[in-house]
């Protein structure tokens, strides 16, 4: 029994889990601490959850010179080694109720940790540490990539649904790159060549952060500090650094790829915008939304029977308020079920305006409750602060501004909306219709385009 012996002491583990007392004053949202060239940095004192626990959340943004796809395989894979080196530590800091990520998108890289006020800055330290010295050997990475490569290549052997959403991202996306631009491109880098990149990726940029919780002011400043010093990045302007575009229409443009697969499935996928994002548009894409939702299911999927995957509705994000239309059919063509598809929608405007007012009045009255629903954690609450600062300006009072939005949003201005987004000459849609292997593609059924980046390269993206 010489062999067996006590774990190691975690030294993620707090002090002290103890509630903490309700502060004497109230505590507004949180304050811009810094807004210099290359950072913008919030800061927010929880008083709400009483908990000694914080979340850290930064954004690195890349230079404008790293959106080629050589560059996004490099950030990709740079990543998952980093996540990879983290292994040994993430389970000690899991145990003790603490949770991190890193992730990178087209704009750069982004890192969360959350967890015990005592320990949090301890498991930054270690994130920052393997960013910057990946301690994996190369054998090890290797199998890492391998392993995304399969992976991005399954995708086009998985879902019609999910094939159709990364042909559909492609186009409406300013950067984006697929599975299968990702994979063939990844075969020949190395660990080296990774390490080598991840530094002059990170070597300028423009940091994204907000600090909340039980954490001083100070705590915030030093430990943004320490990421910028740590990882040695020298500041740039918010205007050098890249940026997602999201695709511009022309009115009544109707942008269409035709997509031959190896899987047994067709899918018809559409997105139909009719906005920027605005409150208002919000409002409506939450209303029409929810309207839509069930009427389109239940006539696609229970009526017609046209596939087992349906969905319709709305969403709005940070540029953009659209439609989402979905189909996937091992029985249909992407033809067929786009001509399906455009019977039923353009009826649900007169379907709207047969809707009785008490029934609109519920769909506003449920859109409402879900607007005023709380985060439950102080890692939720932080999430929704830096959309808040980051995505929306700095406007805190947003969800009061929207449920008024939702109240002012009449029935006939939502059939006003939903009709424009829906008209032949002002709609702004794009659409892909994807063929199971065993379906043949109509005589006259034709892309837009012929190669899609010569087309994107003759595009503008906001």
């Amino acid at each position: 029994y010489v062999s067996l012996h006590l774990p190691d002491p975690n030294s993620y583990l707090p002090e002290n889990a103890n509630l903490l007392p309700e502060p004497e004053e109230k505590v507004g949202p949180p304050v811009i601490l810094e807004n210099s060239k290359g950072l913008k940095l919030y800061y927010g004192q929880d008083v709400e959850f009483g908990r000694p626990k914080a979340s850290y959340r930064y954004k690195i943004y890349s230079q404008k010179k790293y959106t080629d796809l050589q560059s996004h395989v490099f950030r990709t894979l740079y990543v998952a080694a980093v996540n990879e080196s983290m292994n040994e530590a993430s389970y000690p800091a899991r145990l003790a109720g603490m949770d991190y990520e890193v992730i990178n998108d087209a704009e750069g890289i982004s890192i969360t940790v959350n967890g015990y006020s005592d320990s949090i800055d301890d498991l930054l330290i270690e994130i920052l540490n393997n960013m910057k010295s990946i301690s994996i050997p190369n054998e090890q990475f290797l199998a890492l990539r391998d392993k995304m490569i399969r992976d991005w290549k399954n995708v086009d052997l998985g879902d019609a649904y999910r094939i159709a959403r990364e042909k559909m991202r492609k186009i409406v996306r300013k950067h984006y790159y697929t599975n299968t631009e990702l994979a063939d491109a990844a075969g020949n880098i190395s660990l080296a060549d990774v390490k080598e990149l991840g530094s002059k990726l990170l070597k300028k940029g423009y940091i994204q952060g907000l600090v909340y919780g039980n954490v001083t002011e100070e705590q915030a400043r030093q430990n943004t500090k320490l990421l910028i010093s740590q990882l040695k990045i020298k500041a740039e302007k918010w205007n050098k650094v890249t940026h997602q575009g999201r695709l511009e229409f022309a009115e009544g443009e109707d942008i269409i790829q035709v997509v031959g697969s190896e899987v047994n499935n067709s899918c018809f996928s559409r997105l139909q915008y009719f906005g920027n994002n605005s409150i208002d548009e919000d409002a409506q894409s939450r209303v029409i939304g929810t309207f839509v939702e069930s009427p389109f299911f239940l006539e696609m999927r229970t009526s017609r029977q046209l596939g087992y995957i349906v969905w319709g509705g709305a969403r709005s994000t940070k540029k953009s308020s659209f439609f989402i239309f979905i189909i996937q059919s091992g029985d249909y063509t992407a033809e067929n079920l786009s001509k399906q598809a455009d019977e039923y929608t353009i009826t649900l405007p007169d379907s709207l305006k047969q809707l009785p007012d008490e029934e609109y009045l519920i769909i506003k009255n449920a859109v409402i409750e879900k607007i005023k629903e709380k985060p439950t954690s102080i890692a939720e609450k932080a999430g929704k602060y830096y959309t808040m600062a980051f995505d929306y300006d700095g406007n805190f009072d947003r969800d009061n501004q929207l449920i008024l939005a939702v109240e002012d949003l009449s029935k006939e201005k939502a059939i006003e909306v939903l009709t424009r987004a829906l008209g032949d000459d002002t709609r702004e849609r794009a659409t892909i219709l994807l063929y199971a292997k065993e379906h043949e593609i109509g005589e006259n059924i034709r892309s837009t385009f012929h190669d899609i980046n010569q087309w994107k390269n003759k595009r503008v993206y906001q």
